[in-house]
This record gives structure tokens, C-alpha cells and sequence, in this order.
């Protein structure tokens, strides 16, 4: 059996200094809080019809996560990246070593 393939990156500048590492984790390794966080703001609820009673109920589905990944700056600090979709619009959230959110970035 082969090991799964894990996707990192290493980043230079042109005059050859690091600026960042970047390696894709599973959601298992974020922080909690990341997780509270995803939960609280883009988990979608989605109207249906049950079967039994045709009567329209709410029900909530997970979050879409598309990408996670660990970043390691030049300054060793560690941030976190996670790449979702909500309501057919792509976000780029980025998360400080403790799991709050830094940035949210929509993507076109």
C-alpha cells in the first residue's frame, strides 16, 4: 500500500530569501476554533420536502471545504488557509496560529 501524496510548496523571492511554506492538512489539524468558526458562518441550510409528509423543513449541511492548508512564514509565524464554498461563492479565509480569522477574501 503507497502512502498518500502530500501537496507543499516552498515560496522564494527573486533574490532567493523564503517568504513562506505551504503545506495542505486535513480539517483534523486546524484549531478548534477554526472549526467553531466554519460551523457559526458558512454552514448552509437548504430547504427540502420530506418524503412521508411533503412539508418543506430546513436542514443543515456541512460546510464545503475545497482546500486547508498550513502556512509557515519567513518570520515563523504559522497561519492557516482554508478555501470554502457557500452559496456558489468561493472564500479564501485565513486564520492566526490560535484559529481567529485574519482575513477573508472572496474569490473571483
Amino acid at each position: 500500500m503507497s502512502k498518500p501524496k502530500t501537496l507543499a510548496f516552498a515560496i522564494y523571492d527573486s533574490q532567493g530569501n523564503f517568504k513562506y511554506y505551504k503545506e495542505q492538512i486535513t480539517s483534523a489539524k486546524l484549531p478548534k476554533s477554526v472549526h467553531f468558526y466554519l460551523d457559526a458562518n458558512y454552514r448552509t441550510n437548504v430547504a427540502y420536502k420530506e418524503k412521508s409528509k411533503f412539508k418543506s423543513k430546513t436542514k443543515s449541511f456541512p460546510v464545503t471545504l475545497r482546500e486547508i492548508y498550513s502556512v509557515l512564514d519567513a518570520e515563523n509565524e504559522i497561519t492557516y488557509e482554508v478555501k470554502v464554498k457557500k452559496e456558489g461563492k468561493n472564500y479564501n479565509l485565513i486564520f492566526d496560529k490560535d484559529g481567529n480569522l485574519t482575513r477573508r477574501i472572496v474569490m473571483e
